[in-house]
This record gives structure tokens, C-alpha cells and sequence, in this order.
């Protein structure tokens, strides 16, 4: 997958079906991906926006589950926009 600047990043297809995400980095500092997995589990403690929580972290990578992307509603976007506002004044 293109898109992140330091790590590789990848689309894992399981046997049975499912999806997810990893992200690896041979020359990660040391504790950069377990402090991501907390810095995402705290914004999930929130709930005002949907975060994917970590499945599996490693010294060298994180997992975390596949978000198919979908269409951008006004909806959606407001929805975001009120849910990230939450985010912040918490």
C-alpha cells in the first residue's frame, strides 16, 4: 500500500476472510508503536468518532483492523466534523 512516510505499510487477506492492517518499520524507535496503540486507545475511550483498536503491536509493527473506505456524504462529513469537535473538548 502507498502512502505512509516512514513505515511500509500493507493490507493483510487472512484464511478466514478477514482483513487488516499492519504497518512495519525495521528502524522504529523503540516504544513509537506501542505508543501509538495507547494514544489510539485513549482517543477510543472518547467515543466520538469511530478508531480502530490495536490487534496486535510489535517492537517493529502495529496491526489493526481493515477500514474499507466509502463515500463522503454531507452527513458523513458532519457527523465527523461534531464527532471530532467532541474529541477535542475532551
Amino acid at each position: 500500500m502507498s502512502g505512509g512516510d516512514i513505515n511500509a505499510a500493507f493490507r493483510l487477506e487472512l484464511e478466514d476472510g478477514r482483513c487488516l492492517f499492519a504497518k512495519t518499520n525495521p528502524k522504529a524507535p523503540r516504544d513509537m508503536f506501542a505508543a501509538e496503540a495507547q494514544g489510539l486507545a485513549w482517543l477510543g475511550e472518547v467515543e466520538a468518532v469511530a478508531v480502530p483498536q490495536a490487534i496486535e503491536v510489535f517492537e517493529d509493527a502495529l496491526v489493526l483492523p481493515w477500514i474499507e473506505s466509502g463515500a463522503r456524504t454531507a452527513a458523513s462529513d458532519e457527523a465527523l466534523g461534531r464527532g471530532l469537535a467532541q474529541l477535542h473538548r475532551h
